[in-house]
């Protein structure tokens, strides 16, 4: 019985520590955008008449299963905030890629803009 309850416990703790693991910063308050979201690539500039609102990292929280940590992946979460912050566009700020020594994570920081009318 000891042993089925210690399982248990140990399951809970590295179930709960899994997940992508993501800070965001916001400079204003806005209402929730409910259009497309553009994605700029790392690299290249923000077109003109955009005001950044607010800034992103994602990552590995701990255990994090690979398809949940993939670049893709990140990038629809970083859409997913950029709707619910009121953000029209994501702006790839940078771009860490795994590494077999670190993680097999990658981890994306990224600019949240919107148009300025």
């Amino acid at each position: 019985m000891k042993g089925k309850v210690l399982i248990l416990i140990t399951s809970l703790l590295l179930l709960s520590g899994c997940g992508l693991k993501k800070t965001v910063s916001m400079y204003e308050t806005r209402q929730p955008y409910y259009g497309e979201i553009t994605v700029v690539p790392l690299g290249q500039s923000i077109p003109e008449g955009y005001k950044m609102i607010g800034t992103g990292s994602y990552g590995e929280k701990g255990f994090t299963r690979t398809k949940n940590c993939t670049l893709e992946a990140i990038i629809e979460q970083a859409r997913a905030d950029a709707k619910e912050k009121g953000a029209s566009l994501i702006s790839i700020m940078k771009i860490k890629e795994p590494s077999i020594w670190t993680t097999s994570c990658y981890y994306v920081t990224v600019s949240f803009y919107i148009k300025e009318n």
